[in-house]
């Protein structure tokens, strides 16, 4: 795909619910264990995972999954959680990776954008929150701090949990 094709490029972002599983079983973003979140999500929607399709060719670009969360800061005996939606899993298809959308911009950004606009609408319409979080992996943090988002700071706290193991938590100001 050329420069020009991908800024002529027309998407839509879909619940999964509403996609072909056969078309889920497409996908590949490279990392095994993420395209096989994609198919346990269609099998247990929550409503909160959503499909960048392509209009061309109906091929999945990525996927995004949300839920709401907090952002706990720790200092000596003194807490507070503030409120914050955390992006579970964001990827996109190896055909779509590293792909320029212009000079400065490229494909993967485009997709972050349209999450990041989205979680800002249920923001200001729904739930009010703070921050954006996400635990990304290693390789993908510069990709991160492109679009915005921070490493937590020395008093920001970072969950337990076993699947975010070797991830690097980060956050997003609204």
């Amino acid at each position: 795909m050329g420069f020009e094709e991908v800024k002529k490029f027309k998407y839509k972002f879909k619940r999964i619910s509403s996609i072909n599983i056969e078309l889920i079983e497409e996908f590949s973003c490279g990392l095994e264990e993420l395209d096989k979140k994609l198919i346990q999500m269609k099998e247990n929607d929550e409503g909160t995972t959503f499909v960048f399709l392509d209009e061309t060719n109906g091929q999945i670009i990525g996927y995004c999954t949300y839920c709401a969360s907090g952002l706990k800061k720790a200092y000596e005996n003194d807490s507070i959680t503030y409120p914050a939606a955390k992006i579970k899993y964001f990827a996109i298809d190896k055909t779509y990776q590293h792909k320029s959308y212009d000079d400065d911009f490229k494909f993967s950004d485009l997709m972050l954008c349209e999450v990041l606009k989205k979680l800002i609408e249920i923001s200001e319409e729904a739930i009010s929150f703070d921050y954006i979080l996400l635990y990304s992996v290693p390789e993908a943090v510069n990709f991160y701090k492109r679009n915005g988002f921070c490493e937590f700071t020395e008093f920001m706290k970072k969950d337990s949990y076993n699947y975010i193991d070797g991830c690097i938590p980060m956050f997003f100001t609204l």
